[in-house]
């Protein structure tokens, strides 16, 4: 059986199989999984509410430093270098 974009995580298309715990729904396109019901166990809803997207939070301001792959700064590599360049002239 599916379900088309009924998945409660990225509004995907879901579908019902089943393995040797039991029978389950997943997502096609995401991987979200969720047993079904075994007998004398609660009816599982499936709703097509959307997942709140988390907070981010905002920076302040400034300038991110990155690293690079060897681990330094490039903000510090390339001060070293304009210092360098500097007093060699």
């Amino acid at each position: 059986m599916f379900w088309f974009k009924e998945c409660p995580r990225c509004s995907g298309d879901l579908y019902a199989d089943h393995d040797q715990y039991g029978p389950y729904i997943t997502c096609a396109q995401c991987g979200f999984s969720k047993d079904l019901v075994q007998n004398g166990e609660a009816q599982i809803a499936i709703t097509s509410e959307a997942v709140p997207t988390p907070l981010v939070p905002h920076s302040t301001g400034g300038k991110r430093r990155r690293m690079s792959h060897g681990g330094r700064h490039f903000a510090s590599t390339l001060a070293k270098a304009k210092r360098a360049l500097t007093e060699a002239a």
